[in-house]
């Protein structure tokens, strides 16, 4: 393994490269500790209910990590959004499913309006029809017996 001229592995940096923030001692001391070749990792004080940050409560990975050395921050690197552009496509895909998803049932529903609406208007020409024939018929039959009276 290379090492530095401090003697810790090149992937820390060295101290005067080392990103210090304004971080409290409180805030330091939530920062999970990193393992060094050869030391057992030492398990995390206790905590008293929800001291810890949002981001180690709901498993945010952490970009900056104590470093072996006091004052050393290891920054990770950001993580790719690889699938950024996917993401997108597919929402707008889903978000024209839908859309035309709506479309079809609005088509639908209209078309079964037009369908009742047209058997409504069906059976009301067919009752009315009928009842201007048997209308008719009677009518017909009154005049034949007014005619077959009136010639006794």
């Amino acid at each position: 393994m290379v090492m530095g001229p401090t003697s810790a592995p090149l992937t820390c940096p060295e101290p005067r490269e080392a990103h210090h923030g304004n971080r409290t001692s409180a805030s330091r001391n939530l920062v999970p500790q990193v393992a060094v070749a050869g030391e057992s990792r030492r398990a995390p004080p206790p905590t008293r209910g929800d001291s810890k940050m949002y981001s180690q409560r709901f498993g945010i990975v952490q970009r900056e990590v104590k470093g072996p050395t006091p004052k050393v921050v290891i920054v990770r690197a950001k993580p790719p959004k690889g699938q950024g552009a996917e993401h997108h496509l597919e929402r707008i895909r889903r978000s024209h499913q839908k859309r035309h998803a709506i479309l079809a049932s609005i088509k639908s529903n209209e078309r079964d309006r037009l369908k009742a609406e047209w058997d409504q208007h069906n059976d009301r020409k067919f009752v009315d029809s009928l009842v201007k024939a048997r209308v008719q018929d009677a009518m017909q039959g009154f005049i034949i017996n007014t005619e077959e009276r009136r010639n006794k």
